[in-house]
């Protein structure tokens, strides 16, 4: 049977916040449901890097708020170590727990879900799939993932957690190389850059750097793996959204479109939409409606 989301009225909607145990920490939790229940779906949030559960610029709470008044219970909650909730911090690829606590703590919810979506973006994303077949064992009512901007590179950025990147890996502040390919081609067909350049007002040393960079191999990354076969292996309805022209989503676009990305890309059970935006959180208001109406469509579409 196909839900659709609450019609008539202006849904009004209830805030709640608690904590939950998880492994001995304590995870803070936020709630957003509406107030007359629209149909029995909840929707789980997990937060990218060490993002808390707002979110940036208080995205995930704008976002929590706005699926609520469509009908559905939305929870996002904090990784133990980050923001409200007590414990040690271990990096999104250790964060299995503390998903399997947020996806009980909405099971458990009085209203008696009949469905469960999860919701990730950037690392959160990564860590959703990685744990997805697990997840898919434990919650009978899990149904199915949304994965935005996923996380594939090995290099720690400055607002990814130091856990994303290879004991050997080599921080040099400088994009994928995909990502300047992408940026340098979009560059050299640009006048106003042109000017630029021939008036003195850019960085010869970053140009080098970055042309340097982009003609480097592309060799795949130790996370672009782990994801990309933790992809293949998917075995419920998946929608990946990409602000196509975002650092993030160009670099999982790479190996999407690549050699390795074939089995993801045949997988059935995996969608992938693109959005012609840079904002790599939806931002911006046309960003962020569209991130609004891929979600709802492809809920009600399972």
């Amino acid at each position: 049977m196909k839900i659709s989301p609450a019609q008539g009225p202006k849904m009004t909607v209830e805030r709640t916040f608690f904590y939950r145990d998880c492994m001995g920490d304590q995870i803070a939790m936020t709630m957003d449901k509406p107030t007359i229940p629209a149909n029995k779906i909840g929707i789980v949030i997990v937060s990218g890097g060490n993002e808390i559960r707002t979110g940036a610029h208080r995205g995930q709470a704008k976002l929590s708020r706005e699926l609520a008044k469509k009908g559905f219970t939305i929870l996002r909650y904090d990784r133990r170590g980050v923001g409200d909730s007590t414990g040690k911090n271990k990096g999104f690829m250790h964060a299995r727990d503390d998903i399997f606590c947020a996806l009980t703590a909405i099971c458990d919810d009085e209203i008696g879900m009949e469905k469960i979506f999860i919701i990730g973006n950037c690392d959160a994303a990564t860590s959703i799939a990685i744990n997805a077949h697990a997840a898919s064992e434990q919650f009978p009512k899990l149904s199915g993932h949304i994965l935005t901007n996923p996380w594939t590179i090995d290099i720690a950025e400055p607002n990814q957690i130091n856990a994303a990147a290879p004991h050997n890996a080599v921080k040099d502040d400088l994009p994928s190389a995909a990502a300047i390919r992408a940026r340098y081609l979009k560059k050299i067909t640009d006048p106003a850059a042109w000017k630029q350049l021939l008036s003195g007002g850019t960085n010869i040393g970053k140009i080098f750097a970055g042309l340097k960079k982009s003609f480097q191999k592309n060799n795949l990354s130790v996370t672009g793996k782990i994801y990309f076969d933790a992809l293949s292996s998917l075995n419920q309805p998946t929608k990946i959204l990409l602000a196509q022209h975002d650092n993030t989503a160009i670099s999982f676009y790479e190996i999407w479109k690549g050699k390795y990305g074939h089995a993801a890309r045949a997988n059935p059970h995996i969608h992938l939409a693109k959005l012609d935006s840079a904002s790599h959180s939806f931002a911006d208001e046309q960003s962020f409606d569209w991130l609004i109406t891929q979600i709802t469509d492809y809920i009600i579409e399972i």
